[in-house]
């Protein structure tokens, strides 16, 4: 890790290694080794598809985790489902008792934003700020935006 971080001239802290619901990470004393390695450099912990099974509770019990993502299929009708947003408000919460960030997927609309800002969420991305772009224009993407919407743009 040392060896990128050195050859690429960013920090730990500006890698964030995401651990997807979908994905099993072994349950043994190894991969939590390894895994707070990571951590103890500096490396950022986010849990993926959060809400859409039973291993994102497991797993935020296991590593120190700096952010959660809400699915986007639990965000993306939030605002046309009380179901949808009394979970979000409860990761929401959660997330608050953790101190971690809470990012919502799929915000294609600024009533949406707004909705899931009110529930508690304080990191957004989707279509609101951008559609997919090409590697080659992220650069330019990011200069362009810089500072308009710091803090509340992940990408």
């Amino acid at each position: 890790m040392t060896k990128y971080i050195n050859e690429y001239g960013i920090t730990a802290d500006e890698i964030e290694l995401e651990i997807t619901e979908s994905s099993e990470i072994p349950d043994t004393n190894l991969t939590d080794i390894i895994l707070q390695q990571l951590v103890d450099t500096g490396v950022n912990l986010a849990m993926d598809d959060f809400g859409m099974g039973y291993s994102s509770l497991l797993y935020m019990r296991r590593f120190p985790v700096d952010a959660i993502k809400i699915d986007g299929s639990i965000t993306r009708d939030v605002l046309l489902n009380d179901t949808n947003a009394d979970i979000i408000r409860t990761i929401c919460s959660l997330g608050q008792a953790q101190k971690v960030h809470v990012v919502a997927e799929y915000v294609e609309t600024k009533e949406q934003l707004e909705a899931l800002s009110e529930m508690g969420c304080d990191i957004f991305q989707g279509y609101f700020y951008s559609p997919p772009i090409a590697e080659s224009d992220c650069l330019n993407y990011f200069k362009l935006h810089n500072g308009l919407v710091q803090g509340k743009l992940s990408i």
